[in-house]
């Protein structure tokens, strides 16, 4: 199913994700820009972040496991979640992530955002979990 969505600016004021009584910080008036939601597999956006310590533009690919096996037409079974860094130019980086998650929505995007940007050493390549 291909569901054509034009370029689309979100915003949301606060996110609270992290209120489990930690000093985990709050991230406030986070965006992305969706550039095609593909399906509840796969989206891509783009939002700002850091990246060895220069402020970057992420053009991002989030795929849940499921999606990624499609969209590549594979049946791998030892597929382990990654996410895979590569620089486009200078101040945009290719972000592809890929987790076993039932579906890429807005509050899946919003965790994998704060999950970036609260990463101390992302490093270019990619990079198998669990």
């Amino acid at each position: 199913m291909h569901l054509p969505i034009y370029v689309l600016h979100l915003h949301l004021s606060t996110i609270n994700y992290l209120t489990d009584g930690t000093s985990k910080p709050y991230y406030k008036n986070m965006s992305y820009t969706l550039i095609h939601q593909f399906n509840t597999q796969h989206a891509h956006f783009e939002f700002t972040g850091n990246f060895n310590s220069k402020t970057v533009t992420w053009d991002t690919n989030f795929f849940t496991l499921e999606g990624f096996l499609t969209k590549k037409n594979s049946k791998d079974t030892n597929l382990k979640q990654f996410i895979d860094i590569t620089p486009v130019r200078t101040g945009v980086m290719k972000l592809t992530v890929v987790l076993k998650i039932n579906e890429v929505n807005n509050p899946s995007i919003q965790k994998m955002m704060i999950m970036i940007k609260q990463y101390k050493e992302l490093s270019l390549g990619r990079h198998e979990y669990g």
